[in-house]
């Protein structure tokens, strides 16, 4: 695949505020700054909704995202398969008002209880889009991730701002500047670059 592809609208699906800025904020940020428009959909705040609201949307902002594109849902922590149904029709009604060219959610791989059920349905939502799975390896104890979008210093300094952004999460040992950019590392030096994002390919349509 061509390194300069941009795809044109970008649908960011987080089920909770921040996963979504530790998996792809560096690639969000990068496709943003090429011209992409980016939508963000996070299904819970876990806590202290109206503070982290506030969190996310500075996140999204940092990354490209504007304000009136970011959504924020108040489903409950680690019971999101109680309400199966309503997370799909969410997302059927995203793919019908966004019609999105790339679809970001939580690899399959990824074991959280919530993180399992926005990707099935994402899975049933989107059969005519392609779907990047992206990384959460405290979530996970095995991997698949060939796909390799390549990032300059800006983007994981983007990153790491919107991951900052998140003030009342500061406190999780992958929020912690460190692992940002050494994982950043890692990705990238897999596939010749310098800094990097890993993701499983869920659906590809070329």
């Amino acid at each position: 695949m061509n390194k300069d592809w941009i795809p044109g609208k970008i649908l960011a699906i987080s089920p909770h505020a921040d996963d979504i800025e530790l998996g792809a904020g560096g690639a969000i940020h990068k496709w943003t700054s090429d011209g992409a428009t980016a939508y963000m959909f996070v299904f819970s705040t876990l806590e202290q909704m109206e503070i982290r609201r506030d969190e996310a949307i500075e996140a999204a902002k940092i990354l490209g995202i504007e304000k009136e594109n970011v959504t924020i849902l108040d489903y409950p922590n680690r019971r999101f398969d109680e309400f199966r149904q309503g997370i799909l029709q969410n997302l059927v009604d995203l793919e019908k008002e966004i019609k999105p060219d790339l679809v970001l959610v939580p690899c399959r791989t990824d074991r959280h209880q919530d993180h399992e059920v926005v990707t099935a349905e994402a899975i049933r939502a989107f059969k005519k889009t392609t779907i990047l799975g992206y990384e959460a390896p405290w979530n996970m104890t095995e991997s698949s991730l060939p796909v390799t979008v390549l990032l300059s210093a800006a983007n994981i300094r983007a990153k790491e701002s919107a991951v900052v952004a998140h003030k009342t999460q500061q406190h999780r040992p992958y929020t912690n500047k460190k692992f940002i950019w050494s994982l950043a590392e890692v990705r990238g030096l897999v596939a010749g670059g310098k800094y990097g994002e890993s993701m499983e390919a869920i659906r590809w349509i070329l």
